[in-house]
């Protein structure tokens, strides 16, 4: 984490040089955040706002995309110091961030191609009590272990190694998914044909049987290597 900005500080880089280098990781670095707020606006804006207020003029949905963008901007300052209650590597910090919100979502996105019978309803519950124990596993990693020593889900969810708790937030999104999809009504088939596994897609990926002995291939290969670096570096 240090490396970089050892580089900067160092008399590596002769001073005027060293000083556009860090004016260029600057403005890389607003361009990629820029695009981000307004990503996240714009995603608010016209998915979530337009919902509720479908006759909003032009003007009114664009300054809603600034207040969106201006509140995730003083959110994301918020979060700052809370980077070193929870790790003081930044790189670890982020893979378990995206370990805790991930699975979830995974989750969802593959059994909408695989299993035919899921539905709004079973995506949402999955969606809902996974981001729940994902936002369960953050907090409780702000407390001390001292306090919760006696508690013993509470101190097996805090000291789980991340990666593994991915996994177990994973299959139980797929539980919770599966589960909820069959005690709901089953989605109409006519409308998901085309985006499930079994329908346009199975036909576009397995048109041929050298397109399906090289899919298949290519899928064995990469669960090899993934198993093959798993055993390496674990």
């Amino acid at each position: 984490d240090q490396a970089y900005a050892v580089l900067l500080k160092s008399y590596l880089l002769p001073a005027g040089l060293k000083g556009l280098v860090f004016a260029g990781v600057l403005a890389a670095l607003m361009s990629s955040l820029a695009a981000s707020f307004i990503s996240i606006s714009t995603l608010f804006t016209m998915d979530f706002y337009r919902h509720f207020d479908p006759q909003a003029p032009e003007k009114k949905l664009v300054l809603v995309g600034r207040l969106t963008a201006t509140a995730i901007v003083a959110v994301s300052i918020l979060w700052i110091p809370l980077f070193k209650q929870l790790d003081s590597h930044l790189y670890i910090f982020l893979q378990s961030i995206q370990s805790y919100i991930s699975p979830p979502i995974a989750a969802v996105f593959l059994l909408g191609i695989f299993f035919r019978r899921g539905n709004g309803k079973g995506a949402m519950w999955a969606l809902v009590l996974g981001g729940l124990i994902g936002l369960a596993r953050i907090m409780v990693e702000w407390m001390d272990p001292a306090n919760i020593a006696d508690i013993s889900l509470l101190f097996w969810l805090r000291e789980i190694n991340y990666l593994h708790f991915a996994i177990y937030l994973f299959v139980f999104s797929i539980l919770i998914m599966i589960t909820a999809s069959l005690l709901s009504e089953a989605p109409f088939y006519s409308r998901i044909r085309e985006l499930t596994f079994s329908g346009g897609v199975a036909a576009y990926a397995l048109d041929s049987a050298r397109g399906k002995r090289f899919n298949w291939m290519i899928s064995a290969t990469l669960v090899v290597v993934l198993f093959g670096l798993w055993g390496v570096f674990s």
